[in-house]
């Protein structure tokens, strides 16, 4: 019986195993898939610990930018440009993170300084960093022509320790937002923004979270009633996308038009929109609909080109 029941689990993990070979092989030697690897090692890191996340490709697939969470708590900014690992310049401290960028090779995002403050700063495609504001803070966002910079630095008042700010690149000002309050809500962080210059983001206090826009310098909530979730991306025509969570306290992706919330899926599904196109025709996110598995390892991540 034990020679039996040995022979079963042997045969079963090698159906597994013959399963996912033919998963594998199957999706590489697709004709209608091409694979770019994208190599992700830096120098000095223990491999077996590196994530990377990805926020930006180029129309030609050479450039690559985003961070590297190492360990789980450090991160580390990076550009990939023709599989090579560009060296990016600091001030002083040793973290980084590239969290957005422009058509035109702009990264927006932050690093720490010698005293381990988060810095708003920017780089160029060469990898030179510029200071956008010796304050603490982060750059969240990027427009597509590199024209505006958006994100926050710290403030005094304890009772909004946080202000927003746009940088306009060209004459390197530093508009601060002071329009930007609503109800008990005085955090908010900038997710997106478009060619015309309207950004999307949440705001947030202790107890929750809400989608907010800032359409032509003005603020602005969905009208229908939300009790939490995020807006994510705006398009060049301001659809915007995000998630909002039900009375089960589940997140579904939605669409926002015309003041008009519309669901991609089901209300029963769990599901979050990330990202749509500056055209409105392509939304990226998550969905629970079906397991979708990603062939990659600690060295590279695998991007395919449809």
């Amino acid at each position: 019986m034990k020679i039996i029941l040995k022979i079963k689990h042997l045969l079963s993990v090698l159906f597994i195993f013959l399963l996912f070979s033919f998963i594998f092989f199957n999706v590489l030697l697709s004709k209608n898939q091409d694979f770019i690897w994208i190599n992700t090692k830096m120098k000095g890191l223990d491999q077996l610990h590196i994530y990377p996340f990805i926020n930006f490709v180029s129309n030609d697939y050479s450039i690559v930018s985003g961070y590297i969470l190492y360990k789980g708590s450090l991160y580390f900014a990076f550009i990939n440009e023709d599989s090579k690992i560009k060296q990016l310049e600091g001030i002083g401290g040793l973290e980084s993170c590239i969290l957005d960028a422009s058509d035109n090779g702009i990264y927006a995002g932050w690093a720490t300084n010698e005293e381990g403050l988060y810095i708003p700063t920017y780089w160029t495609k060469e990898g030179k960093m510029n200071i956008i504001s010796k304050n603490e803070g982060k750059a969240n966002v990027i427009s597509p022509d590199g024209k505006y910079i958006a994100g926050f630095i710290k403030n005094s008042n304890i009772d909004n320790p946080y202000k927003n700010f746009i940088c306009d690149m060209n004459s390197k000002e530093l508009t601060i937002l002071d329009d930007l309050f609503f109800a008990n809500y005085n955090n908010f962080i900038f997710t997106d923004i478009n060619s015309s210059y309207n950004m999307v983001g949440y705001m947030y206090n202790n107890e929750s979270y809400m989608p907010f826009m800032y359409i032509n310098k003005k603020l602005g909530i969905p009208g229908e009633a939300i009790k939490e979730g995020e807006f994510r991306g705006i398009s060049d025509n301001n659809e915007i996308v995000g998630f909002i969570v039900n009375k089960n306290k589940q997140q579904n992706a939605i669409i926002y038009k015309n003041d008009k919330i519309n669901y991609i899926f089901s209300q029963n599904i769990g599901s979050g929109a990330n990202f749509i196109s500056k055209d409105g025709k392509v939304i990226g996110g998550i969905s629970l609909i079906k397991m979708i598995t990603i062939i990659k390892n600690f060295f590279y991540i695998l991007i395919i080109k449809s």
